[in-house]
């Protein structure tokens, strides 16, 4: 008897966790939002010397409210090398991005400053890099 009451609360769990998580006729999907990066700073091919400080600069505007950016700067050979990391949290449909990095590398080093916007909390992402140059005085 009570095995027959574990599997009709089984079935009864199964099917409303399945019936819950699948779409509906009239269930309304968002749009998935866009945007755009522009950079002021760095500009393309830029080179800094061991000291410099590299200001990382530029404007993001979207469809829907951001919820924040991330910077880094990355070897552009070896993307997992990873220099320098920021992110900030904040909720806007533009952004003004304005991060700072001291260049203290002392071999020449091509490198990748890589934004990434946040555009929601589904995870969906827009990302824009420009290649810099590393080089020793």
């Amino acid at each position: 008897m009570k095995s027959k009451r574990f599997i009709a609360i089984g079935c009864l769990i199964s099917a409303t966790t399945f019936f819950a998580c699948t779409k509906h006729d009239g269930d309304v999907e968002e749009p998935i939002p866009t945007a755009t990066l522009t950079f002021s700073n760095p500009t393309a091919g830029a080179a800094y010397h061991t000291g410099d400080s590299v200001l990382i600069q530029g404007l993001a505007a979207a469809s829907a409210e951001m919820h924040g950016y991330e910077v880094s700067v990355k070897n552009a050979a070896d993307t997992s090398v990873v220099y320098f990391s920021q992110e900030v949290h904040e909720h806007s449909d533009t952004l003004l991005i304005n991060q700072g990095w001291k260049d203290t590398l002392t071999t020449a080093t091509n490198l990748q400053v890589e934004v990434t916007l946040i555009l929601d909390h589904d995870g969906h992402t827009s990302t824009k890099s420009v290649g810099i140059k590393s080089e020793t005085k």
